[in-house]
């Protein structure tokens, strides 16, 4: 070996760990054999240290991907939750009886204030009712008394037609409740309809009104109110219900039948008091 070589040699030896050098020795007389064990040693120990870092870093990158799956997991909760909020929204369609009912909603209810038999109270405006009996008129302080209901005139311009008609009241859309003095008949029968166009009945029947014997109804008309007399016409199909005779399917007037779909009180009216309007002079609902 040449005079720089094991100058390099014993650098490189000084350079190391006395500790690996050590062992060296111990096991090799010659200069270049302890070098060469050095480096081996050296070698082994970057090896390990090498298997000991690709260790760790394994180990960080699954906890990433553990991570990574949490986070798409809450992310797809998330979305679940929007999806099924969007669905129940979605579930309440525009024009549907729930909407329809909220639109009859009053917003003067107040909070309890006081107290009557021990128990808290609120004072709410009552829902609007119709009635074959002028006894309404006594109880309600607005009504609209509606006359000449069979007339000819009076389906065509309210949309219905004269020998085929059932009528109902609606006030924003809602079938307005029946009223009658206690113990007597209310005058309105039930009858199956189709008042959303689905082509099935409603899940419930409906209080009318058959103008062949009955000509005229009182109604109450209170402000914000938005009444509707509206003719039914058969719908051309009867409703089988076990144990009863078969029923004929009712159907308000549509766009396609090409005339007024229900009437009105005109909008120079005002609720208050009690009015009478004939049938035929009500305003048109295209």
């Amino acid at each position: 070996m040449t005079t720089v070589a094991l100058v390099t040699s014993f650098a490189a030896l000084a350079s190391e760990p006395p500790d690996l050098v050590a062992a060296c020795r111990a096991r090799y007389s010659s200069l270049a054999a302890v070098q060469s064990c050095v480096n081996d040693l050296r070698f082994g120990q970057v090896e390990v240290a090498q298997e000991v870092t690709n260790d760790r870093l394994g180990r960080v990158e699954a906890g990433q991907d553990e991570i990574r799956d949490q986070l798409s997991d809450i992310q797809q909760s998330l979305d679940e939750m929007k999806t099924d909020g969007a669905e129940q929204t979605a579930q309440v369609p525009i024009g549907s009886s729930v909407a329809q009912s909220r639109t009859t909603t009053y917003s003067t209810e107040r909070s309890p204030t006081a107290q009557v038999g021990g128990a808290p109270y609120r004072v709410v405006p009552r829902p609007s009712l119709v009635s074959v009996y002028s006894a309404l008129t006594s109880e309600e302080a607005d009504t609209l008394h509606v006359t000449s209901l069979e007339h000819e005139n009076s389906a065509r311009q309210c949309g219905g037609i004269a020998s085929d008609a059932r009528i109902l009241v609606t006030n924003h859309g809602t079938p307005v409740p029946v009223w009658a003095p206690q113990g007597v008949q209310s005058g309105f029968s039930e009858i199956y309809a189709d008042l959303n166009g689905d082509g099935q009945p409603d899940p419930a029947p409906y209080k009318t009104l058959d103008p062949t014997h009955q000509d005229d109804l009182f109604v109450t008309w209170r402000s914000g109110d938005d009444l509707r007399v509206v003719y039914l016409r058969e719908a051309g199909r009867v409703v089988s219900i076990p144990d009863l005779p078969l029923q004929t399917l009712w159907r308000p007037a549509t766009r396609e039948d090409g005339g007024p779909r229900a009437c009105r009180p005109a909008t120079a009216s005002y609720p208050g008091g009690h009015h009478s309007i004939q049938a035929f002079a009500l305003w048109r609902v295209w």
